[in-house]
């Protein structure tokens, strides 16, 4: 068989290999002062917020993330609701809420992480990043959409993951998500 001939069999041959979806990986979104991303008091119902309290292993802290296309994915949460950027509080600050998966408001991206360390999740679109509001480690402190920027509590772990996330892959080789 002649180099082209070969060339274009192996070619087809991989145009044609089915490749796996992305794996999820769930766990609990851990935060500044070592506490959890959690729905409020287990609420389920669209506008929930989402705020900083201790961890407890507690179903409302259990966070699935689930690469979406596009290099894009969703925060799925009890009631298979999504972390989502919410109405404006008082002072003008997006809030993070439950609401619909699939949506513009449900699209986050990883930046800034390392495979089994801390993360930035930045609205896909957007410089907004996953925010504690006011650095505060009370528990019931509101998480927030805040500019990016290099501060703790703007950092996440995924903890209790067996699994490496495949959304990780493509920002592994940069940290500025490009």
């Amino acid at each position: 068989m002649s180099r082209i001939r070969f060339f274009l069999t192996v070619m087809a041959l991989a145009a044609t290999a089915t490749v796996p979806a992305a794996a999820q990986s769930t766990g609990q979104l851990v935060g500044l002062g070592n506490k959890c991303a959690d729905i409020f008091q287990q609420n389920t119902n669209d506008g929930t917020p989402v705020v900083l309290f201790e961890c407890t292993g507690n179903a409302n802290q259990r966070w699935t993330l689930t690469p979406r296309s596009g290099g894009v994915l969703d925060l799925v949460g009890l009631g298979n609701k999504c972390l989502v950027q919410g109405p404006q509080n008082g002072n003008g600050q997006l809030t993070a809420v439950v609401g619909p998966c699939g949506t513009g408001d449900s699209s986050f991206e990883v930046i800034g992480g390392e495979l089994r360390g801390e993360f930035k999740l930045r609205r896909a679109g957007a410089d907004l990043c996953l925010d504690v509001l006011g650095s505060s480690t009370a528990d019931g402190t509101p998480l927030i959409l805040f500019p990016c920027v290099d501060q703790e509590n703007q950092e996440w772990r995924l903890v209790g993951s067996t699994s490496v996330p495949a959304l990780f892959v493509p920002y592994a080789r940069n940290n500025n998500g490009s």
